[in-house]
């Protein structure tokens, strides 16, 4: 036999749409707190480091549109363009780091193994 139940009872509570409420305005907030802070942070700066020991920092929204080299890193050229940074000339053997793009985030890094050198960004 087939047992059907006939209670009618409600699918969503008063409470389960208080959470879900709860919810959604938790991710409203993080959301709006996240892009505002982008508005009105926007700089980001490129740290070069030779060795672990950082020798520059160049704010990209500063230096736009032009090519650089350091004293501290013989052989290396590098470009700064639309917030971004990329090494276009080398003199290390492998040239990996001239064959990697331009980088504009915290997770990307340009990394020169015969100079021990570590391209990256921070906010």
């Amino acid at each position: 036999m087939v047992h059907i139940n006939t209670n009618s009872k409600k699918i969503i509570s008063k409470k389960d749409i208080f959470i879900i409420l709860a919810i959604l305005l938790t991710g409203i907030i993080v959301i709006s707190v996240t892009f505002f802070n982008k508005k009105i942070n926007p700089g980001k700066t490129a740290v070069i480091s030779v060795n672990s020991e950082i020798i520059e920092k160049i704010d990209l929204e500063t230096h736009k549109n032009n090519t650089f080299s350091l004293k501290n890193v013989k052989g290396v050229v590098f470009e700064v363009n639309n917030g971004k940074i990329r090494i276009i000339e080398s003199d290390c053997p492998d040239k990996i780091c001239v064959k990697t793009d331009f980088i504009d985030s915290k997770s990307e890094k340009i990394v020169c193994l015969p100079k021990k050198l570590i391209v990256e960004i921070e906010d």
